[in-house]
């Protein structure tokens, strides 16, 4: 006689729907998911959910860049730098802007750290040069999931029938070792915004945006004598407009370039960060 087999499914999406069922027929399950992925599990089955389909080269890589980082690095010591992330000129705070108000900037530029994250891995020695050099080849959409997967925290669900507890794993070595990657790049940024003065508008990762008050352009050559400083390359590029809204307690700033738009948004609370 054949035992009972748990049968495993890929599917595209989110768990969410399967979850709702599960509780309210009472029927135990595991739930374990990260900022791209999950797994349910039952007695007899395990569905694996995910947004995007990682392909056999996007696993094998990212066993190739654990195993890299952990050959190389004996010695770990984080940082006592705690990253920004982003970080607003106090202009913003000063204007004051009403509920609802809008503050144009002209004669804007956007001057972006090139593949920071990789760059500020190999400068500190975590990946060698060859693998420095392959990974900025591959689709950029694997790299931009490549290097922050050594950073996942892994959320755990457990559903017994009656409640549910929730616990979560991470590992100490490899989150240090994408603080102290994240930090460089946010020293690099926050020289370059302190360095710009009067004509710094934001910060948001490794792009910093700023007004030249005129057609004279002299600040993308502050930024990109620090950056190459720090032996980081950049992309500048000269915007239409930066709009900053206040909406519903929240900063908006609309980067227009060529009639396209992205947004950034911050809590107006979180202007302290100047």
């Amino acid at each position: 006689m054949l035992g009972k087999r748990k049968v495993e499914t890929k599917l595209h999406g989110t768990p969410h729907n399967h979850i709702e069922f599960l509780k309210r027929h009472k029927v135990p399950y595991i739930l374990s998911y990260t900022t791209s992925s999950a797994i349910l599990k039952t007695e007899h089955e395990k569905l694996v959910f995910s947004e995007d389909r990682i392909g056999k080269l996007e696993h094998r890589l990212r066993n190739q860049i654990k195993k890299e980082i952990k050959d190389r690095v004996k010695n770990l010591v984080r940082q006592d730098h705690e990253t920004k992330y982003y970080k607003w000129s106090k202009h913003f705070a000063e204007f004051k802007i009403r509920p609802n108000e809008t503050v144009e900037a002209k004669n804007v530029w956007e001057v972006d750290l090139t593949k920071a994250y990789y760059y500020s891995a190999f400068q500190l020695g975590y990946i060698s040069e060859e693998f420095f050099k392959r990974t900025l080849k591959i689709p950029k959409p694997i790299r931009l999931r490549l290097l922050g997967s050594i950073a996942s925290i892994k959320n755990i669900e457990t559903f017994d029938g009656d409640e549910i507890i929730y616990d979560r794993i991470s590992d100490p070595f490899f989150r240090a070792i994408w603080h102290n990657i994240t930090c460089r790049v946010d020293m690099v940024m926050s020289d370059i915004a302190d360095a710009l003065g009067d004509n710094f508008l934001f910060y948001w990762v490794d792009g910093i945006y700023f007004t030249t008050f005129g057609e004279l352009d002299t600040c993308s050559h502050i930024a990109e004598g620090i950056a190459f400083h720090h032996n980081f390359e950049i992309h500048k590029t000269k915007l239409d407009v930066i709009k900053v809204k206040n909406m519903d307690g929240y900063l908006h700033a609309e980067i227009w370039k060529d009639g396209e738009c992205k947004i950034f948004c911050v809590a107006n609370k979180s202007l302290g960060k100047v």
